[in-house]
Formats: structure tokens, C-alpha cells, sequence
């Protein structure tokens, strides 16, 4: 029996302030994206409290004006985001940023290099707005861009920093120009890596629902989740399980006459159409060996009423076979055998995992189809006490099963009328 694994430590407060109000639904894009704004904001929202401090040493009631409301714009912003409010949020972040940087800019032009921050909001518009959002995308690189650049031409014009030299006309126009390609520049970057993060995201959510669908072919959902979470080995005993062995009569002398080609084609024309039968009545498929097709009941979820599916699917196959014939024209035809009991169920190993059955139940499955007639539905006297009320069953008598002996055995005729 498998060891239950420990439940999940509980959340700490870092990964309840990045989760807070976020969609299970959403895109890893949108969840990356979410965690970035909140980032942002924490990372700055300390520098408000230390301009006011500054504001009040200095005191300069002007600063402390404009500190105060850029400091209460950000804790607003981080709290909607909180709330799940996040397009508001992120508008009210990055505009806010963009006034309170512009009237500190305006205060302090004398000083100079406050235009700098500027690049900052930049960027953050460039990176954190998406899909839909782009209208806000798009104008907050355009605003951050052109207050930059008039902050740079102010630099020249205004304040003149002496650690530059722009005495010549030529120098004040080199200057300003590199300001606004280095905008330029820095918006089409920050644009262009956030729209390539995008895509390679879509991709890798693309290969992961790919690689899921691959493995939910081979594995049943509830045993991938299994393996995923712990690689160890599973075994599970089900004392109520029906198994169906089917095997197609004359596949062996028609395998000589027909290419290569030709018989997976007619396999896979058949064997799809099995498949379909099983996924319509809820039933595990376990293998194909060549020409032989197993389904199983009661695996990997209990089922109490697990041997009417089977009865169900047997009936539909050897209609889907006589179909198969007509249209087809090929002198194919079906043996099917049917048992209920316990089966041990799992996998085992560590490549090419594959769901698979063992025990008794099993191997008198396989012997009852062995031993069955073509184009007919071979049942064991256990699956016929399962069907007994519901399905006409026609009594065959003693059959000698190879390895088990004589038993008593029963042909499925149809439902009850």
C-alpha cells in the first residue's frame, strides 16, 4: 500500500501576497505579469515615506504635498490589486508614478537627473500591461518617452549640468538626441522582450497541454496525477473489476496477403473504433497485443455496477465488427471473452510506464476469449451472476479452459427485453 504523502505545508506571507486574488484560471503569463506589478510596487512604495521624511527635514511643504500623494497612490494601487482589482491598479500605479515623477521633476528641475526616473515608468508600461490592456501599454511608453525627452532637453536648456559640455549648439542637440534614442531604444526593447516572453509562454503552454494529452493517452488521469506527484510505484488491489479480452478470427492468414500498410490501416480502423465504444461507456482501455484488444471496469475507480459497461461495449463491438464486414468486405470476424473478480492493478518500472492488470481474473479472461466462439460474447458463470437481471445470456455448458480447468460458461446473447 502506498505511504500517504504529507499535506502541503501551508502558504507563507510572501506567497499569499503574490497569490492574493488571482484566477486558478489564469495563463502563466498573466500570473507572471501580476507578480511583477507587485514586485514593482513593493520595491518603491518604501522611497515615498523616505521623500516625506526628507520633505519635513527640509521643510518643504511643496515636497511633502507631492510625496504624500504619490506614497497614498501606491498603497491604493497595491491594495485594488489585492482585491483582485487589477487593470485599476495598474493604471493608477503607473499614471500616478508618472505624476508624482513629473512634479517632482518640475520642484526639483534646478537639481536636474529627476527625469531619469521617467525610463522607470517606461519600462513597467512597456513590461506589465497586456492583451487588451494595451491601449494603456502603449500611452504609458508614450508619455514616459516624451516627459524624458523634455527632461533631457530641459537639462540642456535649463539647468546646464556642468559635468556635461554643452556650450556649443551642436552638443546640446547631441544630448538631447541621445536622451530620446535612449527612450526610444529602451521602450522598443522592454516592448519587444515582453512580447517574446509572451510567446515563449504561450509555447510552453501549448507543449505542456500536448505532453499532457500524451500522457493521458497512455495513462488513466488519475494514475499520471499519481505519478506526477510521487515517481513510486503503483499497486492497487480492486476486488470488483470485469476484464474483456477480444481477438480478431482469420487475422492471421489475412496478414499474409495483405502490405504492411494495409493490415495497420484495417487495425487501426477497427481498433479506433473499439476505442470510441470504451470512451462512450466509461471503460479503462489496458492493451493492444497485435490483433488483441483489453478493457477493464472498475479500474482505476471502483464501479459497483462494473460488469454492465462491459456487456454494453461487447455487444456494440461485434455490431461495430459486422459493420466492418459489410463495408469492407474482409472474412474477419470477433472472439470476445468476459470474467469478473479481483485484479491488482498498476505500474511498474521506470520507462515506458504503461497501466497494466494481473492476477486470476485476468488470465481467465484471456482463456475464456481463447476458448470462445467466433462472433460471439464468451462469459464466465461469475460475470453472468453480475448480468443475470439485465441481459439474456444463453447457457453453454462445461468448457475445458487451458490451465484451469472445467467451467461453466455462458454465451451473451442481448439485453432483457
Amino acid at each position: 500500500m502506498n505511504t500517504p504523502s504529507p499535506a502541503p505545508a501551508p502558504p507563507g506571507l510572501w506567497r499569499r501576497f503574490l497569490t492574493a486574488g488571482v484566477d486558478a484560471s489564469w495563463s502563466a503569463e498573466a500570473r507572471r505579469l501580476l507578480r511583477f506589478h507587485r514586485v514593482c510596487i513593493l520595491a518603491l512604495v518604501w522611497i515615498g515615506p523616505a521623500f516625506i521624511w526628507f520633505s519635513f527635514a527640509d521643510q518643504s511643504m511643496t515636497a511633502l504635498v507631492i510625496h504624500s500623494i504619490g506614497t497614498v497612490s501606491s498603497i491604493v494601487a497595491l491594495a485594488l490589486t489585492l482585491r483582485g482589482r487589477h487593470l485599476a491598479s495598474k493604471v493608477l500605479y503607473t499614471y500616478g508614478a508618472l505624476v508624482w515623477v513629473a512634479a517632482v521633476w518640475w520642484h526639483v528641475l534646478p537639481l536636474g537627473f529627476a527625469h531619469i526616473w521617467f525610463l522607470l515608468t517606461l519600462v513597467y508600461s512597456a513590461t506589465v500591461f497586456r492583451g487588451g490592456e494595451r491601449v494603456w501599454k502603449y500611452t504609458g511608453i508614450v508619455v514616459s518617452g516624451l516627459l524624458f525627452c523634455a527632461g533631457t532637453w530641459a537639462e540642456v536648456a535649463v539647468t546646464r549640468p556642468p559635468i556635461f559640455d554643452v556650450s556649443s549648439e551642436m552638443d546640446r542637440n547631441l544630448y538631447v538626441f541621445s536622451g530620446f534614442s535612449l527612450a526610444l531604444s529602451l521602450s522598443v526593447i522592454a516592448a519587444f522582450a515582453s512580447e517574446q516572453m509572451r510567446v515563449a509562454e504561450a509555447r510552453l503552454v501549448h507543449e505542456h497541454a500536448r505532453s499532457e494529452g500524451l500522457l493521458l493517452n497512455i495513462l488513466p488521469k488519475p494514475i499520471a496525477e499519481r505519478l506526477k506527484a510521487s515517481p513510486e510505484v503503483i499497486a492497487d488491489g480492486f476486488p470488483h473489476v470485469t476484464v474483456l479480452f477480444s481477438d480478431i478470427v482469420g487475422f492471421t492468414p489475412l496478414s499474409e496477403k495483405l502490405q504492411p500498410t494495409e493490415l495497420v490501416a484495417m487495425l487501426n480502423t477497427l481498433f479506433t473504433g473499439f476505442d470510441r465504444i470504451a470512451a462512450r461507456h466509461g471503460l479503462e482501455k489496458i492493451k493492444t497485443i497485435g490483433d488483441a484488444y483489453m478493457v477493464a471496469s472498475g479500474v482505476p475507480v471502483p464501479s459497483v455496477r462494473h460488469a454492465h459497461p462491459v456487456a454494453e461495449m461487447a455487444l456494440e463491438m461485434c455490431a461495430f465488427m459486422a459493420e466492418f464486414r459489410a463495408q469492407f468486405d474482409d472474412p474477419v470476424d470477433i472472439r470476445i471473452g468476459i470474467h469478473s473478480g479481483p485484479v491488482v492493478a498498476g505500474v511498474i518500472g521506470e520507462s515506458k510506464f504503461a497501466y497494466d492488470l494481473w492476477g486470476d481474473t485476468v488470465n481467465v479472461a484471456s482463456r475464456m476469449e481463447s476458448a470462445g466462439v467466433p462472433g460471439r460474447i464468451h462469459v464466465s458463470d461469475a460475470t453472468r451472476a453480475l448480468l443475470a437481471d439485465d441481459y439474456a445470456l444463453e447457457l453453454r455448458g462445461e468448457v475445458e479452459l487451458k490451465g484451469k480447468g472445467a467451467r461453466k460458461t455462458w454465451f451473451l446473447v442481448g439485453r432483457e427485453a
